[in-house]
C-alpha cells in the first residue's frame, strides 16, 4: 500500500484514529497530504477516501476538532462548549473552531462588541437549538456591525435571528468583506437602522458573496439601501426568501429601499435573482424595491421568476 496515515486530536499526535463521538462532538476537520493526494471524507463510514494517489509512498495527516460549540448567556467562556456546558459568547465560539464547525445557540444573545470573523478560509455554521434564538444589538454598538466578516471566511446563517432593536447606528447589521454569507430559511435580518451609509440590513464589499436560499430580511433603515448594500464587486443570489418592509431616508438622494446596488467599472456586481420575494420596501425618492446608483456600470443583472412590488 503506497499510503500511510497520521492522526491528530485537538492538535496532539495520537496513535489510532479517534472514534465518533457525538457527546464530546469530535469530528474530521481536514487533512494534509503528500504528493498531491486529498482527502474526501465519509462521514457516515468514519473513513477517508483518498483522491489523487500515486505510485510513491503517501502520507495524509487527518486532523479532528471538536466541530459544535453551544452557547448561552448561562454559560462561561471557560467552558468546554458542550451543551451542558456552553460557552458565553460566540466570538469565543469561533475562535475556537479550526477550520470548520457549527456554533449552536441555546438562548437570546446581545451583543455589545461586535463580533469579528476574519481567521482566514474557515467555514462556520450559526444556528439554534430548539427554536430560533436572536443576536441582537446591544445600546452601546452604535459604530459597529453585529458581525463583520472579512478574510475569506464562509459564514451560513439556519434558524438564527439579527435584530437592531431599531438602535441608530454607522454600520449595517452584518457586513462582508471579501468574504461568502449564506441565509437559510429560518433566519431573520431585521430592525438595523444604518443612518450613516448603505444596508441597514446587510452590507458587502471587495469580492464577497451573498447567496439568500430563505429567511426574512425586513423591517431595516439606511441611507441607501435600507435592506441590502451591494458594493465592490459583489454576486448576489436569490434563490428564496424575502426582502420586505425596508426603508430608506427622506433626502432627495436616497434610493434602493430593498437593495441598492453601488459599484462600477472592474468592481461590478453579478445580481442573480432566481426566486424570492421582494415586496413592500419603501423610498421616498426611486427604487423601492432595487435602486441602482447613476455612477453604478458594467453589472450583469438576471432577473428570473420572483415578485416585485414597489
Amino acid at each position: 500500500m503506497n499510503i500511510y496515515f497520521v492522526f491528530y486530536k485537538y492538535g496532539e499526535l495520537v496513535e489510532e484514529m479517534p472514534l465518533k463521538d457525538n457527546v464530546d462532538n469530535i469530528g474530521f476537520d481536514h487533512a494534509e497530504c503528500d504528493n498531491e493526494a486529498s482527502i474526501i471524507w465519509n462521514e457516515e463510514e468514519w473513513a477517508p477516501l483518498v483522491k489523487n494517489l500515486k505510485y510513491v509512498k503517501t502520507k495524509c495527516s487527518l486532523y479532528f476538532e471538536k466541530m459544535k460549540y453551544y452557547v448561552s448567556t448561562n454559560g462561561s467562556d471557560e467552558a468546554n462548549g458542550n451543551k451542558e456546558t456552553p460557552l458565553r459568547t460566540i466570538q469565543e465560539a469561533y475562535n475556537r473552531i479550526i477550520t470548520r464547525g457549527t456554533i449552536i445557540l441555546l438562548s437570546n444573545i446581545e451583543e455589545s462588541n461586535g463580533l469579528t470573523f476574519n481567521s482566514e478560509g474557515k467555514e462556520v455554521t450559526i444556528t439554534s437549538e430548539d427554536g430560533t434564538y436572536e443576536i441582537d444589538r446591544g445600546s452601546s454598538l452604535t459604530s459597529k456591525p453585529i458581525l463583520e466578516l472579512t478574510n475569506k471566511n464562509n459564514l451560513t446563517l439556519t434558524n438564527v435571528i439579527f435584530n437592531g432593536k431599531e438602535i441608530s447606528s454607522t454600520k449595517a447589521l452584518i457586513e462582508v468583506n471579501n468574504s461568502s454569507l449564506t441565509i437559510n430559511d429560518g433566519t431573520i435580518i431585521e430592525n438595523g437602522n444604518d443612518t450613516a451609509s448603505s444596508g441597514g440590513g446587510i452590507r458587502t464589499l471587495n469580492d464577497s458573496k451573498l447567496i439568500i436560499n430563505g429567511g426574512e430580511i425586513k423591517n431595516n433603515k439606511a441611507k441607501y439601501g435600507g435592506g441590502i448594500g451591494i458594493h465592490g464587486k459583489t454576486y448576489f443570489e436569490m434563490n428564496g426568501g424575502s426582502i420586505t418592509g425596508n426603508n430608506v431616508f427622506t433626502q432627495n438622494d436616497c434610493n434602493g429601499a430593498g437593495i441598492h446596488i453601488a459599484t462600477s467599472g472592474e468592481n461590478g456586481s453579478i445580481i442573480n435573482i432566481k426566486d424570492g420575494l421582494i415586496s413592500k420596501n419603501i423610498s421616498q425618492n426611486t427604487g423601492a424595491g432595487i435602486g441602482v446608483s447613476k455612477n453604478s456600470q458594467d453589472k450583469r443583472m438576471r432577473n428570473y421568476a420572483f415578485f416585485m412590488i414597489l
